[in-house]
């Protein structure tokens, strides 16, 4: 018998969730949607899932895995346009900072646009058929301020906290008490925020997370380091940061400060008091924090932001609406 090579899983929709393997923290969003479309799709209509062979999805749908990085190197590249066209892909979704967007051949795409890498791009790709997903208005009227991208083709949606971080088997402070301070690897003005909150809180241990490590924003290490904080300090003010790790916080009750320009909190938590700004002129009481944590927890509750489902559904509703998935 002759061999014959193997029948490949085609797909209309594929959804590229390398983005929480390749990019740690700033690509947590990938794996989340993925996971909670799993609670809104039949498997049997779902998408093609591209993933890292390591990864653990909680997800049905069907998976084909690759060690093949993410990002505009040609190897790269060349790899994502042949597994569209093997795989007849009509709608590729990848998640991607947005210094790492790249062409992927003759289908439609859809990109959810992370915080950039290293700087921001010259050009950014608009032809017809790519459609972008941002966290925040702002993001939105930026890009098409800057880059001419007409509104039709951008969507907002909304962060959401993981789910695997909403639903712990336990969570309660065991061990030493301390302040987390989130960064994104730049160093510009980080250590002077470090001596001022250090100023503040002189006798506590001081927590940093990257958000590159991979490791430190898996779910049971950061519960672990939420179950001991007495505040949380977001430093990211890039732009098209999805927030995952202070939303979590702020569910959690954690006092949570972020950065004056961080566009995604400044829309889902307009509150001045928890502007890093309005910490360093005035720092607040202990009693003080736990007021400001209750108020931040009632804000971003009332506002829907606190339902693991609202993300996964958003995404649902725009491939209904791009034509992406059927009607069943």
């Amino acid at each position: 018998m002759e061999n014959t090579p193997p029948v490949l899983d085609t797909a209309a929709l594929c959804v590229d969730g390398r983005a929480s393997w390749d990019f740690g923290g700033r690509g947590l969003v990938a794996q989340d949607v993925i996971e909670g479309l799993g609670n809104h799709l039949f498997a049997e209509d779902g998408p093609l899932v591209l993933a890292h062979p390591q990864q653990d999805l909680a997800a049905p749908f069907r998976r084909a895995n690759t060690k093949t990085p993410t990002g505009k190197r040609f190897f790269w590249s060349g790899w994502e346009k042949k597994f569209v066209a093997e795989r007849q892909i009509h709608w590729f979704h990848r998640f991607l900072p947005l210094d790492r967007i790249n062409a992927t051949g003759k289908c439609s795409q859809i990109t959810t646009l992370l915080a950039p890498m290293k700087k921001t791009p010259f050009f950014l790709s608009r032809r017809n058929g790519h459609h972008f997903v941002v966290p925040s208005q702002k993001d939105a009227d930026w890009l098409e301020k800057n880059y001419g991208v007409p509104s039709a083709q951008v969507t907002v949606i909304r962060p959401a906290p993981r789910r695997a971080v909403l639903k712990p088997a336990s969570f309660h402070a065991a061990g030493e008490r301390g302040i987390i301070l989130i960064r994104d690897g730049r160093k510009d003005g980080f250590e002077r925020h470090v001596s001022v909150v250090r100023r503040c809180f002189p006798n506590t241990r001081l927590v940093t997370v990257d958000l590159r490590d991979r490791e430190a924003t898996a779910p049971d290490r950061w519960l672990r380091t939420l179950q001991n904080a007495m505040a949380c300090f977001y430093l990211v003010d890039r732009s098209f940061d999805w927030a995952t790790l202070a939303l979590e916080a702020i569910y959690w009750d954690v006092p949570t400060f972020y950065a004056d320009g961080n566009r995604t909190m400044g829309e889902i938590l307009p509150l001045r008091s928890m502007q890093l700004h309005s910490f360093l002129a005035e720092p607040p009481t202990p009693a003080q924090l736990v007021a400001m944590a209750a108020t931040a927890r009632e804000s971003v509750e009332s506002a829907g932001l606190l339902d693991p489902d609202q993300q996964a559904v958003a995404y649902r509703e725009l491939y209904l609406r791009l034509g992406a998935i059927g009607l069943y």
